[in-house]
């Protein structure tokens, strides 16, 4: 309660990126769903309708892959992204007919270990994964794409160089195999500074991944690392005031903490190193 209040001051305070030219924000779910669990934001349904209901009022939505420099320029309504995380069987019976209903476009990124039944990211019954049948269907429609979010979802920066290409490279040649379809988008498991390995960003590279989104906590603006694209999260505790001003850029100072946090995190870990 005390760190939701703490936020709720920094964001007041800081400005909004609305103020400024050239703006995306691109929003990060992962559960739409009224059960609730401590290892998942899961977003109330009612709470789910209402952010997308304000959305199409005032935005037009793209896909993840349609992101370029072109898509900052000028345009009648600004434009926002929505992206889903790991592949949670909820997306697709719930989250895709509301998405359907206010005709807003949405980018799935799915662990392929998930799908296929071999792993589970959360160790409770309730929660269950899509299957490829439900895929298949999410990528026929156009208003949706199906993105690379790993293997297994691990921690990139705790593997080797070795792990890390087979997370990335059979994650995408599962997907691609199943969706006869090329992809060349990403998620980084987990997503923050610390969490992404350099030796990442030389395999997609090498692999030709055209875009790549973190959680970086921030809204995205004209000059941007196209393998290191910021992400909103959408907590389940947030109302739509809360949301709203997320969406604005007035809790972008989060990002600036958690880069803070990446960077003590390598220092230390440099050191350990050392002695």
């Amino acid at each position: 309660m005390i760190k939701k209040y703490i936020k709720y001051i920094f964001s007041y305070f800081w400005p909004k990126s609305t103020c400024k030219k050239n703006y995306l924000p691109i929003l990060c779910y992962h559960s739409i769903n009224n059960k609730k669990s401590k290892l998942i934001d899961s977003i109330d349904i009612d709470d789910f309708e209402s952010q997308l209901k304000y959305i199409s009022t005032n935005f037009n939505t793209i896909q993840f892959s349609e992101i370029d420099n072109d898509i900052f320029k000028k345009s009648i309504r600004p434009n926002l992204c929505i992206t889903f995380d790991d592949g949670y069987l909820d997306n697709y019976e719930i989250a895709i007919p509301l998405l359907i209903k206010y005709k807003i476009k949405a980018t799935f990124f799915v662990v392929s270990n998930f799908i296929d039944k071999k792993i589970n990211l959360i160790d409770e019954k309730k929660w269950f994964f899509m299957d490829w049948v439900h895929l298949n269907e999410i990528n026929n429609n156009n208003l949706f794409e199906v993105g690379i979010h790993t293997v297994n979802h691990k921690i990139l920066s705790t593997l080797n160089d070795n792990e890390v290409f087979t997370e990335i490279f059979d994650s995408k040649l599962c997907i691609e195999n199943k969706l006869n379809r090329r992809i060349d988008i990403f998620a980084y498991p987990y997503g923050n500074g610390f969490h992404i390995k350099k030796s990442a960003l030389h395999v997609l590279k090498k692999l030709n991944f055209k875009l790549a989104c973190t959680t970086y906590f921030n809204t995205n603006h004209s000059e941007f690392n196209n393998l290191l694209i910021n992400r909103i999260v959408i907590n389940e505790n947030d109302n739509l005031n809360q949301f709203i001003n997320k969406i604005r850029g007035k809790y972008n100072y989060i990002f600036y903490m958690l880069k803070i946090k990446s960077f003590l995190y390598r220092l230390l870990k440099k050191r350990k190193t050392i002695v």
